[in-house]
C-alpha cells in the first residue's frame, strides 16, 4: 500500500487474501494503529505481517480460518480474534474473545481506576445519556464518576487509544448502551468487542448492559458476542416511566459500586 504512510485506521474487513500475499501488504503504513482484517479467509499469520507497525494499537482477526496466532508479543497490542482450532476427535472450539494484550497490564484488585464506569453508546443516544445517565448516577452517593468519550477522552490523542487507555483500562466496570444506534455504530461495535476481550482476564461481572430500546434479536446478531451475552446474562432495560426509574437505577448504582 504505496502512499498511505500517514494512515490510522484500516478496515478492510470481508476482503479476500490469500495466505501467501498478506505478509507485505502493511509494510509500509508505519503510523497504523488500528487495523481490521476480520472475515477475510486468511489462514496464516506471523510476526512479518507486523513487523513496521510500531504504533498498532488494535488488531481484528474475528471470523478468519487461523490455525494459530504465534506473533502476539507486542506491548499496548489488543488482539481481537474469533480462531478455529482442531482437538481431539476434530471438534472445534470457537474462541470468540481471543487474547489481549496491554501495555503494562495492571491487576484490577491491586490498582486505584480513574473511573468507576466508562460508557459505550452511541452519540445519537447522547442526550439520554447525558440528561438521565450522567444525572442519577453521577449526582448521587455515593459518589460514582462515568468516562464519556466526549469530556473525558484526552484532546490530541487518537480515539482508539483513548477508547483503550481512558476508557476500558482507566475504568472498574463497562456500561454498555444498546439501542439501534448503538448497533449501526461500528465504533460503538468495536469498543464492545475490546471491552469483552479485556474483561475475559478480569473474569467478573464487569461488563453492564442497559437496552434503551427494543432491538430485534436477529439484529443484535450483527455485533460481535452481543445475542450471546444477553442470552447469557442478566441486563437492565429502560422503561421510561417513573415507577420503574427508580429501581432501574438503584440497581445500576449497585452493580457499578460492587466490589468497589
Amino acid at each position: 500500500m504505496q502512499g498511505l504512510s500517514s494512515l490510522k485506521v484500516l478496515i478492510i474487513s470481508g476482503n479476500s487474501f490469500h495466505g501467501d500475499t498478506i505478509h507485505d501488504v502493511f509494510a509500509n503504513l508505519t503510523n497504523l494503529e488500528h487495523l481490521d482484517i476480520s472475515n477475510c479467509g486468511i489462514e496464516d499469520l506471523n510476526s512479518s505481517s507486523f513487523t513496521q507497525l510500531n504504533k498498532l494499537r488494535s488488531l481484528a482477526l474475528s471470523s478468519n480460518r487461523l490455525l494459530a496466532v504465534d506473533f502476539l508479543t507486542s506491548p499496548g497490542l489488543v488482539v481481537l480474534t474469533h480462531i478455529d482450532t482442531m482437538v481431539a476427535h476434530k471438534y472445534k472450539f470457537y474462541l470468540r474473545y481471543g487474547c489481549i494484550l496491554l501495555r503494562g497490564y495492571r491487576n484490577p484488585k491491586c490498582v486505584e481506576f480513574q473511573y468507576d464506569a466508562f460508557v459505550i453508546y452511541s452519540s445519537k443516544d447522547e442526550a439520554w445519556v447525558m440528561e438521565e445517565l450522567v444525572e442519577n448516577i453521577e449526582g448521587g452517593m455515593p459518589p460514582i464518576q462515568l468516562c464519556l468519550h466526549i469530556r473525558d477522552f484526552e484532546a490530541g490523542k487518537s480515539i482508539t487509544s483513548n477508547i483503550i487507555d481512558e476508557g476500558i483500562m482507566g475504568s472498574r466496570k463497562v456500561i454498555v448502551v444498546v439501542s439501534q444506534h448503538f448497533i449501526s455504530s461500528a465504533w460503538c461495535c468495536f469498543e464492545f468487542e475490546i471491552a469483552q476481550s479485556w474483561l475475559v482476564l478480569e473474569r467478573n461481572a464487569g461488563l453492564l448492559l442497559i437496552i434503551l430500546e427494543d432491538v430485534e434479536e436477529e439484529n443484535t446478531k450483527k455485533v460481535i458476542g452481543l445475542h450471546k451475552y444477553l442470552k447469557k446474562n442478566t441486563y437492565l432495560k429502560w422503561k421510561g416511566n417513573a415507577l420503574s426509574n427508580t429501581r432501574f437505577w438503584n440497581r445500576l448504582r449497585k452493580a457499578i459500586i460492587a466490589g468497589k
